[in-house]
């Protein structure tokens, strides 16, 4: 029997590089940091196919450009001089999918003074685990399966929580004409389980996907959400970069 060949000795070690789609100084569109001056990491592949994905090219790894930790680091730190900046905003596709390239690329980024906000659909809380003690803040989804038209763990996305949680933690929950009671319940349970305060966010319309609820319906869905939040703590707020043309 032959024996399989080792590997080659320059082969990359495992995380060394990621897909990146782009890396921008922008506006935070959404959430409760509306509007803060971020660098943002755009990062490609994603472990979803939401119904209402308005960042599609950022789902495959096919066509992004190939960095190192230290070539990401090397351009975020140049956005961030340009003028100062709340935080570095890593975002998707998933960062998660890449974990092994976050362990080496979030403190290279820290190390010189810039918080580090991971925004994730919040599935994945083994790949959250590794990399908890080099965030800053997490704003984390709650997917309903009533408006990605996906299956959800729940489970999962408890245990995502509870890790993020001595973090400054922020829930978003998608929400369409299509939302479903129960599960709106269920989610803003966990996120007052978790202690985050929460923002409903009315879906963005892309072609072929859910259709945003009516103003009437969405301020019930914030009444609703109120009785299951033991602070309180639930907004309305939109997509403002959609809506304001940011960058």
């Amino acid at each position: 029997m032959r024996a399989e060949p080792a590997p080659a000795a320059t082969s990359a070690p495992a995380g060394a590089a990621a897909p990146v789609v782009e890396i921008f100084s922008g506006l935070q569109g959404e959430g409760i940091r509306l509007g803060e001056r971020m660098v943002f990491v755009r990062l490609a592949g994603c472990d979803r196919r939401c119904a209402y994905c308005d960042t599609p090219r950022a789902r495959e790894i096919e066509g992004a450009e190939t960095l190192s930790a230290g070539e990401v680091a090397a351009r975020a730190r140049a956005r961030a001089a340009e003028l100062p900046h709340a935080a570095v905003a890593w975002t998707g596709g998933e960062p998660l999918v890449h974990v092994d390239f976050l362990v080496r690329a979030l403190p290279l980024l820290r190390e010189i003074g810039l918080a580090q906000y991971l925004e994730t659909n919040g599935t994945r809380p083994d790949a959250l685990a590794r990399v908890i003690d080099l965030v800053d803040a997490v704003a984390a989804d709650v997917k309903l399966p009533s408006v990605t038209g996906e299956a959800l763990d729940w489970e999962k996305s408890a245990r995502f929580l509870a890790l993020a949680a001595p973090r400054e933690l922020l829930v978003k929950i998608v929400v369409s004409e299509a939302t479903d009671e129960a599960e709106l319940a269920r989610a803003v349970a966990l996120a007052s389980d978790a202690g985050a305060p929460v923002v409903l966010q009315p879906v963005t319309p892309v072609p072929g996907g859910p259709r945003p609820p009516s103003a009437e319906a969405t301020a019930a869905m914030q009444a609703a959400a109120l009785a299951h939040h033991a602070r309180a703590r639930v907004r309305v707020i939109p997509q403002v970069h959609r809506l304001m043309g940011w960058r």
